[in-house]
């Protein structure tokens, strides 16, 4: 069985494999992988 490419969730971290699928998400927060990434907030010194 293959398993397909091994993720790690923009959100979460957990790491996953998204079966070949167009669209993975992940199984533990149900975030969409293939969206793009929110940049994070810089804090001001």
């Amino acid at each position: 069985m293959k398993l397909g490419s091994k993720l790690e969730c923009h959100s979460c971290g957990a790491k996953f494999y998204d079966f070949d699928k167009p669209d993975p998400v992940c199984p533990k927060c149900g975030m969409n992988q293939s969206e793009p990434e929110e940049p994070t907030k810089k804090a001001k010194k």
